[in-house]
Formats: C-alpha cells, sequence, structure tokens
C-alpha cells in the first residue's frame, strides 16, 4: 500500500516513479542518472577486480612453480588471504610489523570504542 502511495504521489507531483521525485534533491537528479552511474560504476570495479585477480594468480602460479605443484588457475577462499599478504609485501613493500608499531592495540582499541559510542550514543 506504501509503495502505491509514494507512486501515486510521485506522478501528482510530475515525477516518473518515486525514485526520481527522491532523487532530485541529490546529486543524480533522476533514476536514469543513478542507473548511469551504477553501470559505470560497476565496469570499473570489474575492471579493477580482474586486474587484482590476475595479481594473485601471478604470484600463486609463481610460487607452484617454485615449489614444483600443479598450477590450478583458482583462487581459493581459504588462499585469498595469503596471497593478498605476498602481494601487499612485493608490490606495495607493506611491512606489517612495521606499520604494527604505529598502531598499538591499547590506544586503537580505545579510540574505536570511543567511535562506537559516539554513534551508537552509549
Amino acid at each position: 500500500n506504501i509503495i502505491k502511495l509514494r507512486h501515486q504521489r510521485a506522478q501528482i507531483l510530475g515525477y516518473h516513479t518515486h525514485v526520481d521525485f527522491i532523487t532530485e534533491s541529490l546529486l543524480s537528479k533522476s533514476a536514469d542518472s543513478v542507473f548511469d552511474f551504477l553501470i559505470s560504476l560497476s565496469s570499473m570495479l570489474v575492471e579493477s577486480s580482474n586486474k587484482e585477480r590476475e595479481r594473485l594468480l601471478y604470484y600463486k602460479q609463481k610460487e607452484c612453480r617454485k615449489n614444483g605443484i600443479k598450477f590450478f588457475p583458482i583462487i581459493n577462499s581459504y588462499d585469498l588471504e595469503y596471497y593478498k599478504k605476498i602481494v601487499e609485501e612485493n608490490d606495495f613493500s607493506i611491512d606489517d610489523n612495521l606499520l604494527k608499531q604505529y598502531f598499538p592495540l591499547q590506544h586503537v582499541t580505545e579510540k574505536m570504542l570511543e567511535i562506537y559510542a559516539f554513534f551508537f550514543h552509549v
């Protein structure tokens, strides 16, 4: 019933759909522009995820060759974190142990709890 009422209100006000009515006040201005944005974003994300997948497979293949293991071009869920770690270390020179010194556990925990308390009014 609420869906019908929203649709009727939108049409009375001169909008094609309720989504058009709601999105006009946003930057998008119409449901079509939101849809176009999501399609554009989707294609960029697919391209990016494919590149990331290829990077992970490259390191998996390299490791399989090194250890004499047959390579299957699949990243299993249980392998994902392992190969992501290898990519971080090799491609981005990220050292977790070095980063840890800048984020002491006690301090990070306290600050996270402060943020949660702020957002949840605790």
